[in-house]
């Protein structure tokens, strides 16, 4: 509701709730702000169509078997937006392996992106099929 409510405010309050959710970090960058901003006014989201996305999400049941290749599920210990446990959840019942990077972020790329970055290319590597 926060966030809805900050869209009346404009869109610098809007992306600053959305940022508030997704990755708090980015807040304390001036130009990150300014440049989901500038995406913002470049590539607006209709009303409707986040009205879809949520109700398309909310709808979402998701699979019970994980994809035939190799998969992991990565979690922000203190996700703002969605809980851990859903991703705890998912991992337990596909049977595979749960990275959980200590972080409040939902959006960790953005917020720990060397680090992600890193555990992806070990993983990657690790994983490999030749």
């Amino acid at each position: 509701m926060v966030i809805l409510a900050s869209k009346l405010k404009g869109r610098r309050d809007f992306e600053t709730a959305i940022l508030y959710y997704t990755c708090q970090k980015a807040l304390k960058s001036p130009d990150t702000l300014d440049h989901h901003v500038q995406l913002a006014t470049k590539h607006p989201v209709s009303f409707g169509n986040a009205m879809r996305q949520l109700l398309a999400a909310a709808r979402f049941k998701g699979f019970a078997q994980a994809p035939n290749t190799q998969v992991q599920i990565i979690v922000s210990s203190d996700d703002q937006l969605v809980s851990s446990e859903c991703g705890r959840a998912i991992a337990n019942a596909w049977k595979v392996d749960l990275v959980e990077f200590n972080s409040q972020s939902h959006d960790l790329p953005l917020s720990k992106p060397f680090d992600l970055a890193n555990h992806l290319s070990h993983w990657t590597e690790d994983n490999r099929q030749y």
